[in-house]
């Protein structure tokens, strides 16, 4: 099993608080058998860039304002999601660059939270989808509110079975 993914992330746009949150995310997958590599990088060596940004423009994505965070997929220069009714429209695409965006108004202020919700979003990167409600107390894929675990073994598994 080789490694599915190499992500280089920057956080120079995203407030200094969420930088402790980055720390703890970059492990996350990989801890768990993921087979991610996620480091930080600067601006113009990165893959992944996470931003911040309020509920207003949020909604003026077309995002939704309850939304803690968003993946915006990339494919040699195609936004795969643009809109929530895309999603996921990257089909068998490979994603070259994710742009996170986390919501100021909504997203949580402990670090191990924002963590998770950054986490999540990684594995919209790599591909991964939302779980259905049945599922989602033991996923970090929830498919509404916030994740309240890191990645688990059944997140692990689909991504062992898409790759």
């Amino acid at each position: 099993m080789g490694v599915y993914a190499v992500f280089k992330v920057n956080a120079d746009e995203a407030p200094d608080y969420a930088d402790d949150a980055l720390d703890m995310a970059l492990p996350m997958w990989k801890n768990k058998g993921g087979n991610l590599i996620a480091t930080k990088a600067s601006f113009q060596k990165s893959n992944v860039d996470l931003f911040q940004e309020d509920q207003y423009y949020f909604a003026d994505k077309g995002w939704g304002t309850r939304t803690v965070g968003w993946a915006k997929l990339v494919s040699d220069n195609i936004t795969c999601n643009p809109h929530p009714d895309d999603w996921p429209d990257c089909g068998d695409d490979k994603i070259t660059y994710i742009e996170i965006w986390l919501n100021s108004t909504t997203t949580p202020f402990l670090d191990g939270a924002r963590a998770r919700v950054i986490g999540h979003e990684f594995g919209h990167g790599l591909g991964l989808g939302h779980w259905d409600y049945a599922l989602s107390n033991s996923t970090i894929m929830i498919g509404s509110g916030l994740p309240s675990v890191d990645p688990t073994s059944t997140d692990v598994r689909a991504l062992n079975k898409k790759y």
